[in-house]
């Protein structure tokens, strides 16, 4: 009982710091690549970059080993003068980060051409390092007009189930994970935070200028 009012405790401090450091949001940036020759065409590519994502709640979560889900989405607009701008096609990805107690390192899950590949990074630092780099998307216009890029992030703590599925990938394991099994600490955890109002989903975006595709 005693290390349940422990946890407990734990977890309504945890539910108390986003009041505190709400005013502290993931920042978002978006910019163009100088003119690329990408199927025969000259075009400029998104390049996606996520910054403050540890310096708030997010961070705090993190270290209590509450695993992140980031879900980015590319939006290509083709903008048409006097008329409505048309969505033409997006592109979506999205990666997982979570915080190895045991071994006091950080791993960090994406989806890659031949499967899933898990980047282990040591220290705080270098997990901040990865996650502010800047990326270049492939996210391809269809034709030759103007346009511009929507992103848009969705920033999450995964359920039990996400989880749980996340890891029997990992370990290769594809069988339905055991219903009857006993609530581990992790779901108590869980449950208290639900309740009590802690994280909540937090969604960001920021678009590009528009580019002519050539």
């Amino acid at each position: 009982m005693h290390h349940r009012r422990l946890i407990v405790l734990a977890v309504l401090t945890l539910a108390l710091l986003p009041v505190a450091g709400q005013a502290q949001r993931v920042d978002l940036g978006v910019r163009l690549t100088p003119d690329t020759l990408v199927s025969g065409r000259l075009m400029r590519l998104p390049v996606v970059q996520t910054r403050q994502l540890l310096a708030g709640r997010w961070g705090e979560a993190l270290r209590r080993s509450f695993p992140l889900r980031l879900q980015y989405r590319i939006e290509i607009w083709r903008s048409r003068e006097g008329w409505i701008d048309q969505l033409e096609r997006t592109v979506e990805w999205g990666l997982v980060v979570r915080h190895e107690a045991l071994f006091d390192q950080y791993t960090v899950t994406h989806p890659a051409a031949l499967g899933v590949q898990e980047v282990i990074l040591p220290t705080w630092e270098a997990l901040e390092q990865y996650l502010n780099r800047e990326q270049v998307i492939l996210a391809r216009p269809g034709g030759r007009a103007t346009y511009y890029f929507h992103v848009q992030l969705v920033i999450m703590t995964l359920s039990d189930a996400d989880v749980d599925e996340l890891e029997r990938f990992v370990r290769g394991e594809a069988t339905e994970p055991d219903r009857e099994r006993a609530p581990s600490t992790r779901a108590f955890l869980r449950f208290i935070l639900r309740a009590t109002g802690g994280l909540q989903t937090e969604t960001v975006d920021a678009r590009t200028g528009k580019f002519v595709v050539r």
